[in-house]
């Protein structure tokens, strides 16, 4: 049982890693920079990446 909590714990730190990078990236590249405004976040809640990105860090917290 404790492999399996050992194994959890592993594939969700993977998981919140990969899904923060992806949506880091996705923010850089639509906002071309750190900066975010009300707009541009609307325009992240359609862009794939920043999705995909919060489904791995949704997926990471459920592991973790």
């Amino acid at each position: 049982m404790v492999w399996l909590a050992v194994f959890l714990a592993v594939l969700g730190a993977f998981f919140l890693a990969i899904g923060a990078q992806r949506q880091g990236s996705a923010v850089k590249a639509d906002t071309g920079g750190l900066a975010l405004s009300s707009n541009g976040f609307l325009r992240l809640l359609r862009n794939p990446r920043w999705m995909l990105g919060l489904l791995f860090l949704c997926l990471g917290m459920v592991m973790n």
